[in-house]
């Protein structure tokens, strides 16, 4: 349960995902960088780049893979692609992702102070 909630999290996050949230959704989904890199034809090595944060992800790419990842990982599909494309813009500072631990078996994101 608690992976679909970190999923879920990044995937709804309002600013553009790190290099580490783009790894973690990617072994979530099972792929490689190869079947990845297919999926927003881009070349693998793209694919490493972003990971490690030596580039910035591509705007259009990362949609699509928050797309992907909604459908891949089953999580809720309530939200409108372009309302996903307008999180993907790199922003001044990135919102952490916080969640409640304190129960394993029910774990969640918490509110963030705005």
């Amino acid at each position: 349960m608690s992976s679909f909630v970190i999923a879920l999290g990044i995937v709804r996050k309002k600013t553009s995902i790190n290099g580490k949230e783009l790894r973690y959704l990617r072994t979530e989904m099972g792929m490689t960088q190869a079947q990845l890199a297919l999926v927003v034809h881009r070349e693998p090595l793209t694919i490493s780049r972003w990971e490690r944060r030596e580039d910035n992800i591509d705007s259009n790419a990362e949609a699509l893979i928050r797309v992907c990842a909604t459908q891949e990982l089953g999580l809720p599909t309530d939200t409108k692609v372009a309302e996903i494309s307008g999180w993907c813009v790199q922003g001044a500072e990135p919102q952490p992702l916080v969640t409640d631990g304190h129960d394993p078996s029910n774990c969640r994101l918490k509110k963030m102070a705005a």
